[in-house]
């Protein structure tokens, strides 16, 4: 009886121990499109250009992105869709985002 039980309570602890070496909470992927153009911005006490963001294709109007995204070069005058990992910051900066972008993949870049 002692037996099943060690072997019953390790079974499920090596269970647990490898489903939470794979999953990242903090961590989602999804697709946004970037607009051609930037548009004047208030970031912090920073007066910038930000990139204009759609979240999805359903959305109407296009929104700020005042954050960068990591490892991705804008050119004005393309349109693009971009497949990005989106981490959640701990304790970020003053003024600063508590999510960092990070571009995976160029899906499209068309010429506007």
């Amino acid at each position: 009886m002692k037996k099943l039980n060690v072997q019953l309570l390790f079974t499920i602890w090596m269970v647990v121990s490898l489903l939470s070496c794979n999953e990242n909470k903090n961590e989602k992927t999804k697709t946004v499109l970037i607009a051609s153009y930037t548009l004047p911005c208030q970031a912090g006490e920073l007066a910038t250009d930000c990139m204009q963001v759609k979240w999805s294709k359903d959305q109407k109007d296009w929104e700020h992105l005042y954050s960068p995204i990591e490892g991705f070069e804008y050119e004005k005058g393309y349109n693009y869709e971009l497949l990005i990992k989106e981490d959640n910051v701990v304790n970020p900066p003053a003024d600063a985002s508590s999510i960092k972008y990070t571009l995976l993949k160029i899906v499209s870049k068309e010429k506007k």
